[in-house]
């Protein structure tokens, strides 16, 4: 299948988001705020020994980080709708807690566990194999971090679209997202890096303006990133996209 260039993913964002963004922004604001404001009563001062008030924030914080990347997944479903020339309404940000809400939280779960592994080692490696030396521990904590880094991205990109795929697909099973995901995204993994990280100026942009910017900044990633994921799986709306052929291909 041939792959739509980056320059192109991000005008048919820009095409589907005119005249879309107040829903979107909405969607954005309330998927990255409303988890924020609702940890803020459970919040405790780190203790020197474990209480029943820290373990009851730990239990609050996981549930809440739950509920907002449910929401999160939300959003992208609506950019997913946009992509597709359909009708988004702000009630699409609450879909997945109509459609089945168990299997993407135990998806969540599992994503969590996943992803703590890698975090896990390096604390073990870190408590037992750090040197004595300063010089030789500021190296060795520098290149474990990095290496911890390196890993735990290489997984959230392999497990990027687990969420679309289980909104598109409702009979498939937990493990069988998981596993549909790392299959999309082999050979993939590295485009979706840079097309991300070309948005490093929009972001810089949106620091210099003190956060506002993010309010068009953040529906436009999305709207890429959603895109992205039609494109490698066939469904992009072909309208107004055309398919890009690179030289390596041509020869």
């Amino acid at each position: 299948m041939k792959k739509r260039a980056t320059s192109e993913l991000k005008r048919y964002a820009r095409e589907c988001l005119l005249g879309k963004y107040p829903a979107v922004m909405l969607a954005m604001l309330i998927s990255f705020f409303l988890p924020s404001i609702l940890i803020v009563p459970f919040s405790v001062d780190l203790p020197e020994k474990l209480n029943v008030d820290f373990v009851i924030y730990v239990i609050a914080l996981v549930i809440i980080q739950i509920l907002g990347q449910l929401l999160a997944a939300g959003a992208l479903r609506m950019h997913l709708l946009l992509a597709q020339n359909q009708q988004v309404v702000f009630r699409d940000l609450f879909w997945i807690f109509r459609n089945r809400p168990d299997r993407f939280i135990l998806a969540t779960v599992l994503l969590y566990a996943i992803l703590a592994v890698p975090i896990i080692l390096t604390g073990v490696i870190i408590y037992f194999f750090i040197p004595d030396e300063v010089m030789e521990r500021a190296v060795f904590l520098l290149a474990v971090i990095l290496f911890m880094i390196a890993v735990e991205l290489y997984l959230i990109y392999m497990f990027e679209f687990i969420y679309p795929l289980y909104m598109e697909h409702p009979e498939m099973t937990i493990w069988e997202g998981f596993q549909t995901s790392k299959s999309l995204m082999h050979g993939n993994k590295k485009r979706l890096f840079l097309l991300q990280l070309s948005f490093i100026g929009w972001q810089i942009l949106g620091f210099c303006s003190m956060g506002i910017g993010f309010l068009w900044i953040g529906p436009y990633m999305t709207q890429t990133t959603a895109n992205f994921y039609l494109d490698i799986t066939g469904g992009l709306d072909p309208k107004g996209v055309h398919m890009d052929v690179s030289i390596d291909e041509m020869i």
